[in-house]
Formats: C-alpha cells, structure tokens, sequence
C-alpha cells in the first residue's frame, strides 16, 4: 500500500493546483533540465531547500568502490563540520560488493543515528533499489512539523532525487567510456599510420640502398679520373675551372647518396625522458665550434624549468643539426636563428619553435619543403626537413612550417612530455 501511495501522489502531480505540489513539479523539472552531475546536485540543494524552508543543506554520496561517503554538494553549512562528520568512522556505509553484504536496513538505521551529530539538522537517508546511495542533510527544516502532506512530498522529492543522481551517474559513465573509445581508436588510427609510414621508409629504404649501391662503385673512379687530370693541369689551364666545377658536382652527388644510405638505414627509437635545454645546449656547442667563423647569431629561449620529454635525445640532436643547417644555407652573413619553447597548462605537448630571420618560404614551396628530394638549392638533396619530419612522427611529434616569402622562416615543433 506505501508503494501505491506513492504512485498515487506522483500522479497528483500532473493534475492537482495545490501550490505546494506544484513546487515540487517545477522543481522535478528544473533538476531534470541537469544533465551535468554537478549543476544537478546543486539545482537539486537549491529546490530542498526552497521547498522545505531549510536554511542550508548537504548532499553526501556514497563511493561506489569505497562505500565512503564524499561530499557532492554543500549549501550555507560549514564545510569544516561537514568534512569532520564526514571521517567519522560511522559515515562508511556497506554497500554491496563481493564478500561483504548489508541489507539496507542495517545502512538505513546507521545513518539516521548520524543526526546526533548535527543538533539543528536533519539527516535524510537516500534509498535507490532498497540500496543506501547517500544522505540528504537539511538545515533548520520545517518538513517536520506534524504534516502527512509534507512527509510524502519529502518522500517522493528524496525517491526522484536518487533516480536522478543515478541516471545522471550512468550518463557520465557513458561518456567516461565514449571519450575512453575516442582515445582508442585514435591510438588504433596512430598505429596504422605508423605502419603504413614504416612500410613505406622500408620500400623506398630499399630502393636508395640498391641504387647508391649502384652508383657509389662508378662515381668513386669518375672523381678519383677528375682529380688526378686536375691536379695534372696547369694553374693556366682553359679547362681547369670545367674539371673544378665538374669535381664539385660529383662531390654533391657523393653527398647524396651518403645522405640516401644513411636514410635507408633503420632507425631504432629509443624513447626515455630528456631536458630540451640541455639536449639544445649540446647542439648550440657543436653548432658554435663547427660554424665559429661564420657571423650568425644563435638566440635560446629554453628555460631548464620547462617539463620533461619523452623523445630519443640522439634523433632529437640529429634533427636539430637538420633544422640548422638547412637555416644556414638561406642565411645572410649576420643571420639570426632563435629557438623558443614552452608549454600551456595541461597540455600533452611542449611547443617548440626553430626561426630565423632569412628569406622566407614562400606558399607553394611551403606545401613541398617535407617531401622526399625537394630542395630550391641546385646543390641541394632534398632529404633533410624530409627526415626531421620522419624521426619527429617516429617520436609522436609533429612539425608545420610558418613563413612567408622575405619574412623568415618558422618551423613550429610539437614534442610529446613524459608519460
């Protein structure tokens, strides 16, 4: 018959003009327009307090793993109190898990004894399938003035409040296990890329290795025959400056094909946690020894402070001397190149950017500058942004170029932090 009765008022809901009941329907609906767990909780605060005339109000929920109840929203009580009644060792509720069963009525008395604890409040137990959810605490109530009227809207206000948080619960599972499938299968697309990637660098591996293999032979007697009738020649020679610049073409193409072996070679990635300013460090040393004579500016804007990588710190090194030198190539004497790194709050990724200020790119080469044997340089092999763009995505990083024709050049860098 207590069930009926309650069937029987909810239905009063759609039909009755008593203003009390009409409260509760508005207040129904304003907690059902919540789809988020926290707005609801306090939407649902906010109406138990208008419509029992509470002067503040709590709502503890029991962990589903622990049992332990947390505090889910709080209304005008002391926060202090509240956490301080909270650890009692009383406030752990048994719900039902493997090897350890309660009935809810065992639950249902332990936590109405929990009132003593707050004189000038009431503690309301929360009820969803004969299961202990929660508590409801209200502040200064009147609902308990001798009303049968007020007791049933608090029982259904209090039965509708569980099924509410509980579908609200199932609603932010749905969406946990949605944005957990997201992650899935972009980790699942990431790894077909790879693989597509990695059968790729392996077919045209391939290719440069029996084609160097096939040209390094021949070019080695063609430069070996070039210097020696150089070096036989006259200094007044008409065709000595020929054989110079012939010398000089069959270096680039030895050039080439070394710069093709070392491509064909498999890299190994070896991933571990790193400082990009010390690993900058390193290579602003090399870069300053190896270039000492050349008027060029090196600025680093790298604080030591910045977190972690997780990168392979020799192909990290291997691609900043590709970025450098590829600078160095397009830079005036007095050029400036300028490293700069930071990281936005929360981000997976520590931004890097590699400038100078030379002659640009402009648009139509922007969209090539990454692809195999494109170079603007006669003397140019094409391979160098071609492989720094290959070892970062080997790295789970990226690079995108930022430039514009006589405005320098920027290549903006993302690198992945420490798991």
């Amino acid at each position: 018959m207590a069930v009926a009765g309650k069937y029987r008022e909810k239905s009063v809901l759609k039909t009755t003009s008593d203003p009390a009941w009409l409260n509760l329907r508005r207040a129904f609906l304003e907690i059902n327009t919540e789809k988020e767990f926290g707005p609801m909780t306090t939407t649902i605060l906010r109406q138990a307090c208008r419509m029992f005339q509470a002067g503040g109000a709590a709502l503890l929920l029991a962990n589903k793993l622990t049992g332990m109840l947390e505090i889910a929203a709080v209304q005008n009580i002391s926060a202090e109190a509240l956490e301080a009644y909270r650890m009692q060792p009383e406030s752990t509720l048994a719900l039902e898990s493997p090897g350890q069963e309660e009935d809810s009525s065992g639950a249902l008395n332990r936590i109405r004894s929990l009132g003593a604890g707050f004189p000038q409040q009431v503690i309301l137990p929360i009820q969803l399938q004969n299961k202990i959810i929660g508590c409801l605490i209200l502040a200064a109530a009147h609902f308990l003035e001798n009303s049968k009227d007020r007791q049933e809207r608090l029982e259904i206000f209090l039965e509708y409040m569980a099924q509410a948080i509980e579908n609200a619960y199932l609603i932010f599972q749905l969406r946990q296990q949605n944005s957990n499938l997201e992650m899935m299968m972009t980790r699942l697309q990431n790894t077909q890329n790879h693989l597509k990637r990695a059968e790729k660098m392996a077919l045209v591996g391939k290719i440069a290795t029996a084609v160097a293999h096939e040209m390094r032979n021949p070019l080695t007697i063609i430069s070996t025959t070039l210097q020696l009738v150089y070096e036989k020649m006259p200094a007044g020679h008409s065709d000595r400056e020929l054989y110079a610049a012939m010398i000089g073409k069959v270096r680039t193409v030895d050039q080439t094909i070394k710069e093709l072996m070392n491509f064909a070679r498999p890299v190994q990635i070896q991933l571990k946690s790193v400082k990009l300013s010390e690993v900058i460090a390193r290579v602003a040393t090399f870069i300053g020894k190896k270039y000492a004579g050349h008027k060029l500016e090196l600025q680093v804007e790298v604080s030591p402070e910045l977190p972690a990588i997780y990168v392979d710190e020799e192909q990290l090194q291997r691609i900043l001397i590709n970025l450098f030198l590829n600078a160095y190539n397009f830079l005036p004497e007095g050029g400036t190149v300028r490293l700069a790194a930071s990281h936005a709050e929360k981000s997976p990724w520590l931004d890097f950017s590699f400038s100078d200020n030379g002659p640009g790119i402009s648009p139509e080469h922007a969209q090539q500058i990454f692809e195999p044997f494109f170079s603007t340089r006669t003397d140019g092999t094409g391979l160098g942004l071609f492989l720094v763009k290959h070892l970062l995505e080997e790295m789970n990083g990226s690079i995108e170029v930022n430039s514009a024709a006589s405005q320098g050049a920027e290549f903006r860098i993302k690198l992945p932090l420490e798991a």
